[in-house]
């Protein structure tokens, strides 16, 4: 059986055990072992700055940070008051993201959402998913059979 979860992360797996999320998959807006050089120079930083013993990253931390670098560029981009401001997808808000969003407007927001599968204590595969068809994709090619 396969199962989908939206509540577990990186710090949740070790506390299910191995054995309890074998075909496991979640979802979720961040994960720590997302492969871009922004999540590795944000990991660096995390790291650096809390050391060995810092809790794993996950999406509240990463949340956090680039909430953070979303006010800073939405308050410093602009030459009048910022709450003004109109938005366009020509015109969008450039931001510090481990994840590569992006923000034009509530409209046009180019947040990727992850899947990937639990791997006894940690995730592998992250895969982006975009659409229920890329989650029905992904699920038929682990179940080899066919999800509606």
């Amino acid at each position: 059986m396969i199962r989908l979860s939206c509540a577990i992360e990186e710090n949740g797996l070790p506390a299910s055990g191995a054995d309890n999320v074998k075909r496991l998959f979640s979802s979720a807006s961040y994960f720590a072992a997302i492969n871009t050089p922004e999540n590795a120079a944000f990991r660096e930083k995390y790291y650096g700055f809390h050391g060995e013993r810092a809790l794993v990253l996950n999406s509240l931390g990463q949340s956090t940070y680039e909430g953070l670098q979303f006010l800073s560029s939405l308050i410093s981009d602009t030459k009048t008051d910022w709450r003004l401001r109109r938005f366009s997808s020509s015109n969008p808000i450039q931001y510090t993201s481990v994840r590569r969003a992006s923000y034009s407007s509530n409209a046009s927001n180019g947040s990727p959402v992850y899947l990937p599968r639990a791997n006894g204590i940690t995730f592998d595969g992250i895969n982006i998913m975009f659409s229920n068809n890329a989650l029905c994709v992904l699920l038929e090619k682990e179940n080899n059979s066919l999800i509606p």
